[in-house]
């Protein structure tokens, strides 16, 4: 069960905090792989779906149901653990100009959920009963596909039971089965396509989007690496921007044929769960960016998939200014 704050991140949801949220968690765990190297070297993570039932006890708000795939991580002699959780939530209250106009945080019914949690965790403590209790936090948005979105983060305590079926037999010590001085001298080249769907306002279409890029890393260790690169911003959602500030705002100097391209480029951090998959961060900046939209200054976060014994890889991010969230991002990339 969890007892939560849905904070202030932005001025213009402050009517939709009225109250505590409140909910529950289920979820079902297994520690997989754990005669893996991936699995030795992270300390034996554990793999599961979970769901859960958030309340806002805001009429506007209504309340959240959201399945989701996550990871675990244990420190400390597994008494405490870092969870990493995305899922697809169902708002069951979300913005209607008619309906429900007040709710500004959620555009559509369908969102993406993100939630990161910091435990401790006691097992076994009589006959595979154990107790879990921490803090978390979770961030719900579309990603922009359908506006208005300016999304809630909500930050909550919980407590709950956890019951282990059987533990979980762990090798001491695993050997790698690759060189390792040979993978990380490598460095990388990286040839990216980013694609989506976002929507400049209320009212305004759904626009496909596009982004061309190219990236160079390396890793340093088993866990981390890092990579930078270059990108262009197909982006024609700006179009519906720039003619909205055009004819609205006619003081603000558009002329309603600005150029909705941006270049970007970026700099970044990968964490590998195993040696397909990883988790990166970018920060990035915009040095062609003819119109004023939102800020110079990006950021992404997302998974990558490499296929094995194949130059191929997919990834999903969600990419955004601060905590304003531009788009949800699919990508396809060829490592050369």
């Amino acid at each position: 069960m969890f007892y939560g704050n849905t904070l202030e991140h932005n001025a213009e949801i402050s009517h939709l905090l009225t109250e505590h949220p409140t909910g529950f968690l289920v979820s079902w765990s297994k520690t997989l792989n754990p005669e893996e190297y991936s699995s030795y070297k992270n300390n034996f993570p554990e793999l599961g779906f979970s769901f859960s039932y958030h309340q806002s006890h805001v009429e506007a708000l209504g309340s959240n149901s959201t399945l989701y795939g996550h990871i675990h991580w244990y420190f400390a002699s597994r008494l405490l653990q870092f969870k990493l959780v995305q899922g697809v939530t169902y708002s069951d209250s979300p913005y209607h100009p008619d309906k429900n106009y007040r709710n500004n945080a959620y555009g559509s019914k369908f969102l993406a959920g993100t939630r990161f949690e910091f435990n401790f965790v006691k097992e076994n403590l009589w006959e595979g009963l154990g107790i879990q209790t921490g803090l978390g936090v979770i961030h719900y948005s579309n990603g922009g596909i359908k506006k208005p979105n300016t999304s809630a983060n909500t930050v909550y305590a919980h407590i709950g039971l956890r019951y282990n079926w059987e533990e979980v037999q762990v090798p001491e010590q695993i050997e790698r089965k690759w060189t390792s001085a040979e993978e990380f001298a490598a460095i990388r080249y990286e040839a990216i396509l980013r694609g989506g769907i976002n929507q400049s306002g209320v009212g305004t279409p759904s626009r496909g989007f596009f982004v061309l890029g190219g990236a160079l890393g390396k890793r340093w260790s088993y866990r981390s690496g890092w990579h930078a690169g270059a990108e262009l911003f197909y982006s024609p959602f700006l179009k519906d921007h720039i003619e909205f500030r055009s004819i609205a705002y006619p003081e603000s100097g558009y002329s309603g044929t600005e150029d909705f391209k941006r270049i970007g480029i970026y700099a970044g951090y990968d964490f590998y769960f195993s040696d397909a998959l990883s988790f990166f961060v970018n920060l990035g900046f915009y040095p062609y960016w003819p119109v004023s939209y939102e800020s110079r200054i990006y950021n992404r976060a997302g998974i990558k998939y490499q296929f094995e014994e194949s130059p191929w890889f997919v990834m999903f991010n969600v990419r955004a200014h601060s905590s304003k969230a531009e788009s949800m991002e699919f990508g396809l990339g060829y490592r050369f």
